[in-house]
């Protein structure tokens, strides 16, 4: 499987998990900080929400890619 990571697209065959854990693997060792360092904005709407709501509140955060969102919380 070949992937270009400038347009996300893969060829060569069906893309198993691991094939797009390796591309994701890739592109944060070349970016370490692709999409920045400051939460989301859904992560801060999120947080805002919940503190209205209750508090102290735990949150999972899967498939958190580098972990700016759960760094937040």
């Amino acid at each position: 499987m070949k992937c270009d990571n400038a347009s996300w697209r893969c060829s060569g065959g069906d893309q198993t998990m691991t094939d797009w854990a390796k591309v994701w693997d890739e592109t944060y060792r070349r970016q370490p900080n692709i999409y920045g360092e400051a939460p989301s904005r859904i992560a801060t709407e999120l947080a805002n929400l919940l503190r209205q709501r209750t508090s102290p509140v735990r949150v999972l955060d899967l498939g958190c890619g580098y972990g700016r969102d759960s760094l937040y919380f």
